[in-house]
This record gives C-alpha cells, structure tokens and sequence, in this order.
C-alpha cells in the first residue's frame, strides 16, 4: 500500500503537533471562559437573591434582578452556539452510483486499493473545476469516525485527460487515508463555535435590546453584560488566529503529502500538466458562467455549459499561443510563470494550499515516471457524458429566477457571441499583451523623437514587454515591502531574490528598489515617448481625421481621476457599514449627514458617466432607472426610529453600478485608444 511507503516528513509532523496543540488549548481557553462564567452566575445570583430579599425599595429590587442577569447573560452567550442549526445546502451536488457510471467507480477502486485506503461514503458530481473530500461534520464529529464523500468537478472533467483525472482522483484519496483529516472536523467545530459568538448574533441582540427596553436600571446592568462579552470575543478573536494559522499549516503540508500519494499512483507528469492548466480552465469557465450571468435578464440559459467552456478555453489558449490538443490546451511552466515574476515571498499564513509552482518543483524532485498513460479525455469514463453534462448544467441554473420563459441558446449561437465579447474585451494580439496590464502614457510634444528605425516589430517586442512586466512586478513588490515595514503587512521576515530580509530591517531594500524602480521607469518611458511618436508620425502620412492626440487626451482625463473616484465609493462604502450595526438613533442621525457631501461628489460622477456615449451598451434599464431613482431628489435613509431600506438599496445599488461602470469606462477608452492605433498600422 503507497500510503505506508510515504516516509512522513518532519516539517509535516511538526505541523500537526503544532495544530493539535493549538485546538487542545483553544478547549482550555474555552472550558476557563465557561467556569468564569458559571462562577459569575452563581456569584451574581446569589447577591441578586439577597437585594432582591434584603431590600426594601422597588428600585434596590430592580437591581437585584439586574444583578442576576449579568452572569445569566455572560453564560448563556458561551453556550449558544449549542442551539444553533448549522445546515449545509448541498442540492448543487449530484450523487452518482456505481451501477450509473461503472468505469469511473472502476477507476476509483484501483486507486483505493494502490493508496490503502477506505472507500467513499458517497461519490458526488459538482460543476466547477475542482475536486475535494468533504464530510458532514457536526459536535460528535470530534469523537466518532465519520465516512467521508468524494466530489468531482465536471469542469475539472472537462479541461483533463484520463490519466490527469486519475492522478487528481489518488491526491484525494491521498487526503482519505491522512490521520490528520481528523483535526479538520476538530477545527470544523472549533470555527462554528467562534463564528456563532461573533457573528451570529442577532437574535441575541434582539433579547439584549428587549431587556434594555424595560427599565434604565436594568440597563446598566445588561450593558455592563455587554462589555463582558466584548472581552470575551476579543480574546475568542486571537483564538480563531491561532488555531487557523497552525491548522492551515497543516494542511499546505498535507496538500504536499497527498501529491506524493497521487504521484507514487500515476507518475508525477500527469498532477503537473493539470495543475498547469488549472488556473486556465477555472478562468474559462468562470467567463462562461459570467456570460451566462448578463444573459439572465433575457431569460437567455445554456442547456449544456461544457462545450462552451471548452470552446472557451480554446479561444484563450489561442489568444496565448498555448497549443490545443484534442480540445485540451497544454499550458506549459513558461507560460504559467509568464505574469508570475515577484522575486518577493511572503509566507501565506491564511493559505489552504501551497503555491502551484512550490507543489510542481516538489514532484519534479519525486521524478517518479508515468504509468499507463492514458492520454483520452476524462469524459471517457463517463457512461453518458451528455446526460452528465446536461444534469449538471440543470443543476447550476436551478436557483436563478427568470422573468419569463426560457430560452436555450445553441452551442454556434454561444462561440459567435461569446468571440465577438472577446474580441471587444481584449486588445489586438500585434501589440503582443503589451497592453494587457498597461495603461498607454502621455507625451508632451517636446519629447517626441523622430526614429525611422521604430517599427511594430521592436516597439512591442518580447524585450519590450518583459520590461513593462518586470517593471509592474517590482512597482508592486516594493509596496508591499513598504507595508511590511509600517507593519500594514504584519510579518516577522520575508525573502526577496532569495534573501531573508526581517520586517525591521528593509529601508536599505526599500532605498535600493526605489533606485532601481527608477531606472527601470524611465526606460518604460522611453519606450512610450517612441511608441507614441511612430504612431503620431504614422498617422500624419495617412489620409483622414487626426484622432490619435484626442484619444490619448480623453484616456488621460479618464485615468488621472480614476483613483479619486473609485476611492469615493470605497470610502462611503466604508462608511455606511454602520447600517448593520445597532446603534444610537441619534450617531446615526449625524453619520448620514456626514456622508452628504460624500453623496454631491458621487451624483456628480454618476452624471458624468450616464452622458458618456462609450457606455451606450453597459448601462441597462436596470441600472438606469435606479439612478434615475438616486439622482431625482436627494434621499432620507432614516426615519424617526428606523431604516428607509428602500432608499438604501437605492443607494448601496447606485454605488455599487458606478465603480464596475467607471472601470468599464477605463477600458473602453484605453481600448479605443489601442484598437485606433493598431487601425493606422494596417492602414
């Protein structure tokens, strides 16, 4: 059995008795706040009862109660989460049998039977590009053995080939005969009962606010209840820190374990071509879901989704130049790492997983070769693949509500509508994803240069381009470097081009990449003052309007008050979060009236944007009449005692249809601009 031959490293060990420890102390940590408060009952029940008998005065009785509802109150909220349902929806999942789909259950049993483990409780079918072990944790999860579930993704089906299918499968079921996963179910329970003392709460709040109401003696006392819990979430929020930091630990070191299983089953090739490809097809299918998602308000469906993400992924890997092969893109470590160049490593604390790339370099090091390749689309497997496909798609449309009958749109229907959106959302392949994460930049006409060796050829070059990515790549280290040094970033120590550097000690590293970043910028700039000025030059030798300097000043007004107005609406966001909260008639009273004059900037922006022509096609009836509805008058979101949620929505609504329409507005000038360009070169 593989699972005995895995030697279990130290780093893995060292994480589970780390994680173990941290929940064994969360139990004392919890069993301490409980005898606290059983003690402060008793406590403060025991004095109520005597003022309540002792004292003579209607008021002295009042306290005597109030008294005794303090540790009441402080005990009952320690033990809550004991009456809380917890219940987990899973109708997206389709479970499947072995006398349904006989070759993939045939497939599982070989793997079962190589790893050494037991075999699944249920085998679901999802539709996303994943794969997981999950079980029904509960409270007595913690001390009975409980069966675990298999799911499959049929969008991880969909982008692999039978052999990847297979060593994904052998990773889960690496997961399946893990000691280890026990500690998930601990920590399961340990998160429910944090999350149910932070979070979930309103009911209680309703009780606090009921017994606040009966007398202003009683108050103090429920307040002074209150405050109570304050500390006790304080010290239950370091809590959840710890325990999730170690246990998350734990599991990146038992994502690693898990892929050595899986590569001791298949060889380690096939993990690696899929964990290459991964990030592709979830960007894929997510672009068909998002496709989908704007079709809703013309009762527009698909009846089977996985053709168009095929087709998806085709059309992206093409964009790339990724070769396609029997449908399925093979992405190479080149191309995956293209965009991935931040010499900076920060330890990810809060990270389920490892890094993909970290993960790769760990099964090349294995170097166990492949065995019976099977180079057949996964769907092989699969008794009726387009039954399977069609349930699943079913499936993902169930919850969403059509205004009116449904109509299917055909699998030619999607690939004409979905490749004229890419084509509109993506800028020409001739400027080789020189733009793809750069915004054009403005020249002044004194610094034009009058080149004549300048062509399309060396402007856009993959020198060129990799320039403008280093360039991103180290703008964006050194603010975070900048973070960690004014601890926004909390961390002791970090590795930058592969030395250690402490979190006090990075002004020398910050001093030198401002120096470097400063090279490197007025590089870029050169080759933006050239670009600009053969487009300027090309342009003057063609027939026809000059539009090129328009362009680039319309792009500019739009890009230079971006950040000002995209951080309006983060900033009121910010704001009105209060709106969730119980609080004073009058603070809330006085915060609306402080966010009126954040409210005049925003109509202000909002009537900007609506007048833009450029955003004929995004602005929909929907989101037209709500901002008809918010610039109309100006709007009371509080009453005498109450929420006009109405107003709210209206409001909340309107900002959150500004931002995406003003990153919208962005684009479609900046494409405008490249679309223009690329127009004068093959004139």
């Amino acid at each position: 059995m593989i699972k005995d031959k895995i030697k279990v490293s130290e780093n893995y060990k060292s994480a589970a008795k780390k994680a173990n420890t941290s929940i064994v102390f969360f139990v004392i940590v919890y069993i301490i706040l409980v005898v606290i408060a059983v003690a402060l009952t008793i406590l403060c029940g025991y004095a109520g009862v005597i003022m309540v008998k002792g004292v003579k005065f209607f008021y002295g009785q009042i306290a005597g109660l109030g008294l005794m509802l303090v540790g009441a109150l402080v005990l009952f909220f320690l033990l809550k989460f004991i009456f809380s349902v917890n219940k987990v929806d899973r109708s997206n999942l389709l479970k499947i049998t072995r006398a349904e789909e006989p070759e993939l259950f045939k497939m599982i049993d070989e793997i079962v039977r190589e790893v050494g483990t037991e075999f699944p409780k249920n085998v679901f079918l999802s539709s996303g590009v994943n794969a997981c072990v999950f079980y029904d944790s509960s409270f007595w999860s913690m001390f009975f053995p409980v069966k675990k579930n298999l799911e499959i993704g049929m969008g991880l089906v969909n982008a692999s080939r039978t052999d990847e299918l297979k060593a994904i499968l052998s990773h889960e079921f690496g997961h399946f005969s893990q000691k280890t996963l026990r500690t998930g179910s601990y920590v399961y329970t340990v998160n429910h009962i944090i999350f149910n003392m932070l979070y979930e709460n309103n009911s209680y709040g309703k009780m606090i606010q009921k017994l606040t109401s009966i007398n202003y003696v009683i108050t103090f006392f429920v307040m002074l209840s209150v405050k109570i819990i304050m500390a006790v979430q304080w010290i239950l929020k370091i809590m959840y820190g710890f325990v999730n930091k170690n246990y998350l630990a734990l599991s990146r070191e038992m994502e690693f374990q898990a892929d050595e299983i899986a590569a001791n089953v298949t060889g380690y090739l096939p993990l690696k071509t899929n964990f290459l490809r991964l990030e592709l097809a979830d960007q894929a299918f997510n672009n068909v879901l998002g496709f989908y998602d704007e079709k809703i308000a013309n009762n527009i469906l698909s009846e089977n989704i996985y053709p168009d993400h095929k087709f998806v992924m085709e059309l992206m890997a093409g964009d790339r130049n990724i070769p396609v092969v029997d449908g399925i893109p093979e992405v190479s470590r080149e191309e995956y790492t293209r965009f991935k160049k931040s010499k900076l490593i920060i330890k990810n604390q809060w990270a389920t997983h490892p890094e993909t790339i970290d993960r790769i370099a760990r099964l090349e090091a294995l170097n166990i070769p492949s065995k019976n390749n099977n180079l057949l689309p996964a769907w092989n497997l699969f008794a009726d693949p387009d039954k399977t496909q069609r349930a699943l798609t079913k499936n993902l449309f169930e919850p969403v509500k059509f205004s009116g009958e449904t109509k299917p749109l055909s699998l030619d229907e999607f690939k004409a509508e979905i490749s004229e959106d890419y084509k509109k959302n993506t800028f020409p392949k001739i400027f080789n994803g020189y733009y793809d994460f750069k915004n054009p930049e403005i020249v002044k006409p004194e610094e034009l240069t009058t080149n004549s060796d300048d062509n399309l050829n060396n402007l856009f070059s993959a020198q060129n381009v990799a320039l403008i990515h280093e360039f991103i790549t180290m703008e964006s280290d050194l603010e975070n470097i900048k973070n960690i040094a004014n601890k926004t970033i909390k961390v002791k120590s970090f590795d930058y081009a592969g030395k250690k550097y402490s979190s006090r000690k990075c002004n020398d590293l910050i001093s030198e990449l401002e120096i470097k970043l400063s090279e490197m910028k007025k590089a870029v700039k050169e080759i933006d003052v050239r670009i600009y000025s053969f487009f300027i030059k090309t342009e003057q030798q063609k027939p026809g309007e000059r539009k090129l300097e328009k362009l680039y000043n319309d792009f500019y007004r739009i890009s230079t008050t971006y950040e000002e107005k995209i951080g309006l609406c983060n900033k009121m966001l910010e704001r009105l979060q209060f709106v969730n909260d119980e609080r004073e008639i009058d603070w809330i009273k006085k915060q609306f009236k402080e966010i009126a004059g954040m409210e005049l900037q925003l109509k202000s922006y909002i009537r900007e944007i609506i007048e833009t022509d450029i955003l004929e096609d995004d602005i929909t009836l929907e989101i037209s009449t709500n901002f008809k509805a918010y610039l109309s008058k100006d709007l009371e979101y509080f009453g005498s005692s109450s929420y006009y949620n109405d107003n709210l929505n209206i409001l909340f609504k309107s900002i959150y249809d500004y931002a995406p329409l003003l990153n919208r507005s962005l684009f479609l000038h900046k494409k405008q601009l490249v679309d223009y360009q690329a127009l004068l070169s093959n004139m």
